[in-house]
Parts: structure tokens; C-alpha cells; sequence
């Protein structure tokens, strides 16, 4: 092989090497700026989510009655009717749990616990405040830290929910849990307002037909806690 020829394939190389990543450069710069995009459909899918579960765990007016126990047709009727919100902004796919799998799961032991102690969420209301290091993780995964104000109306202190997460309000580590109320335990009824901030980390989303879900939450921060009594 002559020199001449030698240097043309090497030339060849350079030149395939350079359209390469010239390639590989604006495709980034198309799927980074079609993210964009998609970032904006994520965080509108949270602030829907946030509306829409805030009332999941509040019952019936019907069915408030503090120092009564809540019946189990009322609370399987609360489960019934939850599960098309959890449908809709959650799913699977996480490597340790699944969101729409979770959820559901903890709603119903915050609600049976809840029956049992006698205490109920009268109110409720979430705003997301921050979606922070909002990034794609793989085709049709992303990855978020979600900041969430959480604001309760509450007659004693029940276990509520934070988006897909139950919350104890109660951080006394008083009774909680199925079975029978222990004989020297007596029933809060007392009225509060309670406000909570609260960051998930690393939440996996997914995107499932075209649509952005939560698909598996990884830990919190608690921040701020503040609670008013009547």
C-alpha cells in the first residue's frame, strides 16, 4: 500500500469520524429540545395529580363522626372511587416498588387504621412547588425531586396522604394500626389544621401511551411542619 493510498483512508476515517458526531451532536440537540417540551407535560401532569388526589382520603360528610367507627363498606367505597385517579397518574415499572401497586396498598391501612383509632381528614389540599433536577433517565423515564405544601383539616390525628404516600400526623409515635384500640387509649376528637412540606426524592416517571405517570418514589425530606388546634 502506497502512502497516497494510505493517507486516503485515513482521511476516509476522519471524515466518517467527524460526521458521526456531528450526527450524534444534533441529535441530542433534537431529543434535548424535544424534552423540553416534555418537561412541561411532567409538571402538568403533577399539579393535576395534586389536585385531584387531595380529596382521596377525606369521606363522605355522612360518614364523619368522631368518636364513631368508620364502617368497612365506607371505606372499600373510598378505595373504589380513588382508583381511577391512581390509575390515571400512576404505574409501574420502578426497580424496587410500583406506584399504582403502592398506593392503593397504603391507602387502604391508613383508612383501616383510621376507622379503628376513630380520627378522620376533613380537608385537604396539595400545591407542587418545585420540580427540581427534572431529567431524562432512558427512553420513556425521567427522574425528578417533587416539592410538595400539603394543608389539612383533620379531627384527631389520622394518617393521611401526601400524593402516594401515607403520612403520619401524629409524630408522638401514639398507637396506630388494626385490631382492637388499647383499653387506656382515648378518642381524639380534637379539631386541628396541619400544613406539612415535604420533598420526594429521585421519583421515577414514566411515560405510558403517551402519557407522563409516576412509576416509583424513592424517599422524602420533611421540611416545614406547622399545626393549629381549635
Amino acid at each position: 500500500m502506497t502512502a497516497k493510498n494510505l493517507l486516503r483512508r485515513v482521511n476516509r476515517g476522519i471524515l466518517l469520524a467527524v460526521a458521526l458526531i456531528i450526527g450524534l451532536i444534533v441529535w441530542l440537540a433534537v431529543d434535548n429540545a424535544r424534552f423540553t417540551k416534555e418537561k412541561d407535560d411532567i409538571t402538568a401532569m403533577l399539579d393535576q395529580y395534586a389536585v385531584e388526589s387531595a380529596s382521596l382520603m377525606i369521606l363522605p360528610e355522612s360518614d364523619q363522626n368522631p368518636g364513631e367507627t368508620v364502617s368497612a363498606t365506607a371505606v372499600e367505597k373510598q378505595l373504589k372511587d380513588a382508583q381511577p385517579v391512581f390509575d390515571r397518574f400512576l404505574t409501574g415499572g420502578g426497580r424496587y416498588s410500583s406506584a399504582n401497586e403502592r398506593a392503593p396498598m397504603e391507602m387502604r391501612n391508613a383508612l383501616e387504621s383510621n376507622a379503628v383509632s376513630r380520627t378522620y381528614v376533613t380537608g385537604c389540599e396539595f400545591k407542587i412547588t418545585k420540580v427540581g433536577k427534572l431529567r431524562k433517565v432512558a427512553s420513556g423515564y425521567a427522574q425528578a425531586d417533587i416539592s410538595v405544601d400539603a394543608s389539612f383539616k383533620i379531627i384527631g390525628k389520622p394518617i393521611a396522604m401526601i400524593l402516594h404516600n401515607t403520612w403520619y400526623t401524629d409524630e408522638s409515635g401514639q398507637w396506630y394500626g388494626k385490631g382492637e384500640m388499647p383499653a387506656d387509649m382515648t378518642y381524639d376528637t380534637e379539631i386541628r389544621t396541619l400544613s406539612q412540606s415535604v420533598t420526594f426524592m429521585d421519583v421515577l416517571l414514566r411515560k405510558v401511551n403517551g402519557e407522563w405517570k409516576i412509576a416509583e418514589s424513592n424517599g422524602m425530606n420533611w421540611n416545614s411542619r406547622t399545626v393549629v388546634s381549635y
